[in-house]
């Protein structure tokens, strides 16, 4: 009996979601909802909630997606449209 080379091939692929709402590079004019733990402000958009560092609550911002995982997402601010009032 020869000995068999269990060889695992790993690849670095990067997962995609068929299901995935959003997808990274999308731009997205969004009103900031919630804070997370972090400080981070929470907007939500078809059904994903996105992480935005620097956002406050009631604020209208221009975000770029730049990761997303299942139904969460990060962003960074492009512009600070306005408050809502």
């Amino acid at each position: 009996m020869g000995k068999k080379s269990s060889k695992r091939k790993s690849s670095k692929k990067k997962k995609v979601y068929l299901f995935s709402r959003v997808n990274e590079g999308d731009v997205y004019t969004v009103v900031i909802e919630d804070y997370s733990d972090k400080g981070e402000g929470i907007a939500r958009v078809k059904d994903t909630a996105i992480f935005i560092p620097g956002a406050k609550i009631g604020e209208i911002v221009k975000v770029k997606i730049t990761s997303v995982k299942f139904k969460k997402a990060r962003g960074d601010i492009i512009s600070r449209i306005g408050v809502v009032q």
